[in-house]
C-alpha cells in the first residue's frame, strides 16, 4: 500500500505540472508513522506546497477514518477538498472521473490523494483528468 501511495503521489506530481512552469517532482519515502491522513505526516509536501498563492486539491478529502488536518497543514495555500460524498473537509462534491467539469479553467499546483485510487471505477481516467 505504501508503495502504491508513493507511486500515485509521484505520478500526480508529474501530471499536474504545466509546460510553462518550472516542474518539481516530489518523491518521498513513506515511513511507518501513524497515517490517518498521510499529508500531515509528509513534511516534503508541506514544505514545498504550503505557500501563499499555491492552489492545492485533495481528492478524497472527506473525513472517514478520523479527523483531517490537511487544511491546517496547507494553511498558507488555497486548499480545496474534493470528494464523492459531502462531509467534513469537503468543499466540492463530485466524481473524480470528471474533475475538469468541476474545475474547467483552474490549474492546481498540487493534486494529491491517499487511499483513493483503489476505490475508483476507472483510475486511469482520473489520472488523465489530473
Amino acid at each position: 500500500m505504501k508503495k502504491i501511495n508513493l507511486i500515485v503521489v509521484s505520478i500526480l506530481t508529474v501530471f499536474f505540472a504545466d509546460a510553462q512552469v518550472a516542474k518539481k517532482v516530489l518523491v518521498e519515502h513513506f515511513t511507518n508513522t501513524k497515517c490517518s491522513i498521510c499529508a500531515s505526516r509528509n513534511p516534503g509536501l508541506i514544505q514545498n506546497f504550503n505557500k501563499p498563492g499555491l492552489k492545492i486539491l485533495e481528492i478524497g478529502s472527506r473525513e472517514v477514518t478520523g479527523e483531517s488536518n490537511a487544511r491546517e497543514e496547507f494553511s498558507k495555500a488555497s486548499y480545496t477538498g474534493f470528494d464523492f460524498y459531502p462531509g467534513n473537509n469537503v468543499d466540492v462534491v463530485g466524481d473524480a472521473h470528471r474533475l475538469s467539469d468541476y474545475f474547467p479553467n483552474l490549474k492546481f499546483d498540487l493534486i494529491f490523494s491517499f487511499a483513493v485510487f483503489e476505490h475508483l471505477a476507472m483510475p486511469w481516467l482520473v489520472s488523465q483528468e489530473i
